[in-house]
């Protein structure tokens, strides 16, 4: 884990991550704000516990601990042949299974024997969504949509393989970097949560003993307990919700060149003509499709369009 982590670091410091830097200063110093606001006034011992407790986030994002945490989020299914399942999914599971297990263990073999390096025990899982889509998480999960059993064999190894390289080139940390690495913000904002509902709750305890002498004011005062809360937890939610949006598209930039190396990957180990099928039929779903146009709609897009990368699996 130490050498993984150091490898990381290395990643992160280089002079092309300068903007996933700036996102790790803003995870510190609201980290450090809110130590100030609770804890103590001495800037310089804020600064140490908030960058401590954001190596500890770091290092708990980079296990095995947030990558489960992320497939949770993802609702990522395991797609295993002993796993007990219920009767309604049974029939599902064992034909994405018996279809797709071969197909993933042709690609990882053909990356394995190319000298690419890849994890031992990597896992497949799936998603329940009709959209065509494939995406990997951490260092050992690649995860599918159902949608992806209506390309053909070989359109499927090719987004495997893609998928693949991903893992690969570390690419996965950033997301996984981004997402559970403000653990700390998110469970100091968690329980600020916890005390406004507390809070709500003491204000409806005092609702119900001044109804006694006036029912009305007893409504008022309940009313203003609910609507603090209702605007703590918006604002709150608000805030983890732009945070998650700030941190991808810091990192939009470096993730829309890992596309482009990912898709090589995939070429190099013999998938070319598979991926390249997938990204004409993507190119005819995005024209027949409205896309959004909100600002961060536009800025937050990590993935290089689909006709630069046809172009650039055509290259020589």
């Amino acid at each position: 884990m130490e050498f993984y982590l150091f490898d990381f670091l290395k990643k992160i410091f280089k002079v092309h991550n300068w903007l996933t830097l700036i996102y790790v200063v803003l995870n510190v110093t609201i980290i450090t704000f809110f130590i100030r606001l609770f804890y103590t006034e001495n800037i310089y011992l804020a600064v140490l516990i908030g960058c401590l407790l954001y190596f500890i986030s770091l290092v708990v994002a980079l296990s095995s601990i947030g990558e489960w945490l992320l497939r949770k989020e993802c609702k990522c299914i395991p797609l295993e042949s002993k796993k007990k399942r219920k009767p309604t999914r049974y029939l599902k599971e064992t034909t994405m299974y018996q279809r797709l297990e071969p197909l993933f263990n042709e690609v990882v073999d053909k990356a394995r024997g190319k000298k690419k390096y890849l994890p031992e025990k990597i896992t497949l899982f799936y998603q329940e969504s009709s959209t065509i889509n494939a995406f990997a998480l951490g260092r050992k999960t690649i995860c599918v949509t159902e949608g992806i059993m209506t390309l053909s064999d070989e359109e499927i190894k090719g987004v495997l393989g893609h998928e693949l390289g991903h893992i690969s080139n570390h690419d996965t940390d950033f997301v996984l970097f981004v997402i559970v690495g403000n653990i700390i913000i998110s469970t100091i904002i968690y329980v600020i949560k916890i005390c406004a509902y507390l809070f709500m709750k003491l204000f409806q305890l005092m609702s119900y003993t001044i109804t006694f002498a006036s029912q009305k004011l007893g409504v008022i005062i309940n009313n203003i307990g609910v609507g603090i809360y209702n605007l703590a937890v918006r604002i709150f939610n608000f805030f983890i919700w732009l945070f998650t949006k700030l941190g991808m598209l810091l990192i939009s930039k470096i993730k829309r060149n890992q596309e482009f190396k990912a898709d090589n990957f995939s070429k190099e180990i013999g998938y070319r003509d598979g991926l390249l099928s997938f990204f004409n039929k993507l190119l005819i779903i995005e024209k027949s499709t409205k896309r959004e146009t909100n600002i961060f709609a536009i800025l937050n897009s990590s993935h290089p369009k689909t006709k630069k990368r046809i172009e650039n699996l055509l290259k020589a």
